[in-house]
């Protein structure tokens, strides 16, 4: 796990509108994948985690060890576990189903509600609360409609009144989806951008050099110009004392060297452009690539591009990743599964388990998510283990590995000092026993 500021992040959750104190002590808690602790005490500050043991946590003594405090502490019955992290979501912030736009005017946490006062979207806000009782803690939100280029799409949790609340972790979002012909030109206008980008970052080298040119021409400008400021004075002063005047000659010649001489233009920077931008933090690694493709020829494309380019990418849906299982590990590429999809109507051979199991076996992270059907995860990770998948993997695939993927894991998927208190708790053998009550721990 990353180091985290937790001053910071509880200043963030007091802006989420977490602010109470008190610690929750459960028969036990999953901790992260295969780290189990019982009983277990979480203590949430301002909505953040501060303290967790098997042990009552002790109390917070004051200044020189006097007027201590200790957290309420709230008992309650069953498993606390961290919320599940939804990298690949039908939620979306109000109002993007518009107009399409180029990737410079949309990016998602402009379309972000960020104060209650302003939320119209009944129908929205009770699709972020059922996210929510599903036990969601953080999700990506995307651009569902538009062309290839969707837009700049981000992270988010939620605060205190149920409205979205935008995380840090961006990614530029290309979709690969539709008729061959269409993914061909698709993959030929996202080459172009990269292309562009990279000619526009080496004409900068050629502005430097016009700019060093032109800075000695300034020079030699400023002589040539002193100089003849000077002859001007003398031709001035000769004239004055009534000298007698040259032969033609001479005098063309004086005419001449008295020709003001003209100042070097300054050369023009290349103009910044916000998609141009874009394309040059991806290839910073400043921002990564969500990549949205289905068919083998559009995936195996993707990576050559990805390879060719050295950019950082994840590659969401996939239905026909398996088929380059050992590629996509070679180029460390993540995979972001649809656990609504549990076959493929085409080859139905192909089940979401099988898919899944030569992934896994393959080397690659792989990570379940609700997709477009908006899938109850936690729902649809209980069928595939019911289908023969391990419990731990797929709890991981729908916690930490999500949470890592998204760049947003310092603080999602797992419960520990400086992470969200946004959990779960279950009381039956685990989150997908759907035969035992479960409820979403909201912090307060």
């Amino acid at each position: 796990m990353l180091a985290v500021s937790l001053p910071c992040l509880a200043q963030e959750a007091r802006d989420a509108g977490y602010t109470r104190s008190y610690t929750i002590h459960a028969d036990g808690a999953w901790l992260a994948p295969g780290k189990v602790i019982s009983p277990a005490f979480v203590t949430l500050r301002d909505g953040v985690i501060s303290q967790v043991s098997a042990a009552p946590p002790k109390e917070q003594k004051g200044m020189f060890g006097f007027g201590g405090s200790k957290p309420k502490v709230l008992r309650v019955k069953g498993i606390l576990a961290p919320g599940v992290v939804d990298a690949w979501s039908a939620l979306a912030g109000s109002g993007v189903n518009g107009d399409r736009h180029a990737v410079p005017q949309r990016r998602m946490i402009d379309e972000l509600v960020l104060h209650s006062a302003d939320y119209l979207d009944q129908s929205q806000m009770a699709r972020v609360v059922e996210t929510r009782n599903q036990g969601v803690a953080a999700t990506y939100l995307s651009f569902p409609k538009g062309g290839m280029q969707r837009g700049i799409g981000i992270a988010a949790s939620f605060n205190a009144a149920d409205l979205l609340h935008p995380e840090e972790s961006t990614f530029l979002e290309i979709a690969l989806v539709g008729p061959p012909i269409e993914v061909e030109m698709a993959l030929a206008e996202f080459r172009a951008l990269f292309e562009n980008a990279q000619e526009w970052r080496e004409s900068w080298d050629t502005y430097d050099e016009k700019l060093e040119k032109h800075e000695k021409d300034l020079e030699k400008y400023e002589k040539d110009f002193d100089e003849y400021l000077k002859k001007k004075k003398e031709a001035a002063a000769a004239e004055e004392k009534g000298q007698a005047a040259k032969d033609k000659k001479d005098e063309k010649d004086e005419k001449d060297e008295l020709k003001m001489p003209k100042r070097p233009k300054e050369p023009s920077a290349p103009r910044p452009e916000t998609a141009r931008d874009d394309i040059l933090a991806v290839m910073d690694g400043k921002m990564g690539v969500r990549l949205e493709a289905f068919t083998v020829s559009a995936i195996r494309t993707a990576l050559e591009l990805q390879q060719e380019m050295g950019f950082s990418m994840v590659l969401v849906g996939a239905t026909q990743a398996h088929r380059l299982a050992e590629e996509l590990a070679a180029a460390d590429v993540p995979v972001i599964l649809s656990a609504g999809r549990m076959g493929n109507p085409d080859f139905p051979s192909e089940t979401l388990l099988s898919r899944w199991s030569t992934l896994k076996e393959a080397g690659v992270k792989v990570a379940l998510a609700s997709g477009r059907s908006g899938a109850d995860l936690l729902l649809a990770g209980g069928q595939l283990i019911s289908a023969g998948a391990n419990q731990t993997d797929v709890w991981h695939a729908l916690t930490t590995i999500p949470a890592q993927i998204l760049g947003i894991d310092q603080k999602f998927g797992s419960i520990g000092n400086g992470q969200s208190g946004s959990m779960i708790l279950f009381e039956g053998s685990s989150p997908f026993d759907l035969s035992a009550p479960f409820r979403a721990h909201k912090p307060r």
